[in-house]
């Protein structure tokens, strides 16, 4: 009796495990939000003010978009080498953050993990155009990382009386090469002949 429960509970952790590995994949296989999709170069955006941030340029898009029933108030799209490598996407407030993350796990299955601060705030110092603007949040951070693509629901809790505005939430979807490809842009930037 005891090593059929046993048989039983690997049966259903493996039959989990495969569904969960398949809702991953659907990650990989969107390679990015809607029709945004990674890879595509800002040429096929020629309506947008593009801003440079060190090495990457963003194109900000406010027109509407939702997912499912839920408002997007705007989506960032970031390229390096004129290719699209990041995606952030805003909501006006926290206020839809549980609806937002039951949608995720529907679509994509249960979490792979949670970042604390420290690694957050690592990721923050080398991407955030605008270093140290992140201190007054204590950031939340569930992501689901699969082979090609970790897509990270960010929920930042204003800390103190600093600032009286609403929480901050967003989506992230980024390429799990993204170092990669801004180390070799970056490494590309300067030949000889510049100097």
């Amino acid at each position: 009796m005891l090593i059929n429960k046993i048989i039983l509970t690997l049966i259903f952790a493996g039959i989990y495990s495969v569904a969960n590995a398949q809702n991953l994949n659907a990650l990989d296989e969107n390679n990015g939000f809607q029709n945004y999709k990674f890879g595509m170069h800002k040429n096929d955006f020629p309506s947008c003010e593009y801003q440079t941030l060190g090495d990457t340029e963003k194109c900000v898009i406010s027109r509407v978009h939702k997912i499912s029933d839920i408002n997007v108030s705007e989506v960032s799209l970031y390229f390096i080498d004129s290719k699209l490598a990041r995606i952030n996407v805003h909501f006006e407030n926290g206020s839809v953050r549980t609806r937002l993350l039951k949608a995720i796990e529907s679509a994509f299955g249960s979490p792979t993990g949670r970042e604390n601060f420290p690694e957050y705030r690592e990721f923050m110092d080398k991407y955030h155009e605008v270093p140290g603007s992140y201190d007054q949040f204590r950031p939340q951070v569930t992501k689901w990382q699969a082979n090609k693509v970790t897509l990270k629901h960010i929920f930042r809790q204003p800390i103190g009386t600093i600032f009286q505005h609403e929480s901050l939430l967003h989506l992230e979807f980024v390429l799990n090469n993204y170092d990669d490809l801004l180390n070799a842009f970056r490494s590309k930037k300067y030949t000889p002949n510049d100097f």
